[in-house]
């Protein structure tokens, strides 16, 4: 029998890369506007946390994505867009989330997913389907729980890689400890054992293809 394997990601500068994915976990001051460039083809998430966003990108000139929405956006190579803070005297904190596609050669933007953490509280809500965008190579889940709240992820395929990172609070997945802003992958696994450690505990985890 396979052990289940696995790789814990420490915050460190609020970025992490796993083959063809990366996570950067973003603050924006007050009134701040952050260019973000893609040197390679991507498809890219921006999932606001704290606070509603304005963006600017190639085809939308001035949209806003809002806390409980992700956006998808598919950006060629060698192309940039602005995360801007509208806020004046509070910062704002939110997920960039990408994942290479070379197959993409122009811009596109997909409609924003909405979802709700309180409304479905104690449950992973999968919100993101990979076939609903161009066969994006990942599934995304999100939940908020209560402390010692216990969860079986299932995966939908032994042979995609499993991530989660916590967004706030503590959690315990597969016997590893997740402090705020840490990351885990594992492989070889079928079912993924997850335990909220303090309340109002938010996690992000996603099932994705380890190669492009």
């Amino acid at each position: 029998m396979t052990g289940i394997q696995g790789r814990i990601f420490i915050e460190q500068s609020g970025f992490i890369e796993s083959g063809v994915l990366q996570l950067r976990d973003h603050v924006l001051v007050g009134s701040g506007k952050l260019e973000l460039h893609f040197e390679e083809a991507v498809k890219v998430l921006i999932i606001p946390v704290t606070g509603d966003l304005f963006y600017s990108s190639p085809g939308d000139k001035g949209a806003e994505v809002n806390v409980g929405e992700v956006k998808v956006l598919a950006m060629p190579a060698r192309s940039s867009m602005y995360i801007a803070n509208p806020y004046i005297s509070y910062s704002v904190n939110f997920l960039e989330i990408r994942v290479n596609d070379q197959s993409i050669f122009e811009y596109n933007s997909f409609d924003s997913v909405s979802f709700d953490l309180k409304e479905k509280e104690h449950i992973l809500e999968e919100i993101l389907l990979g076939k609903l965008f161009n066969y994006l190579p990942l599934s995304l889940s999100i939940g908020r729980f209560a402390g010692r709240t216990e969860v079986s992820y299932q995966m939908k395929n032994k042979e995609l890689r499993f991530f989660a990172f916590a967004v706030a609070g503590a959690f315990e997945v597969e016997g590893r400890l997740l402090h705020p802003r840490d990351g885990l992958m594992l492989w070889n696994v079928d079912v993924v054992e997850i335990e909220a450690l303090s309340n109002d505990a938010v996690l992000v985890v996603m099932e994705y293809v380890n190669h492009c």
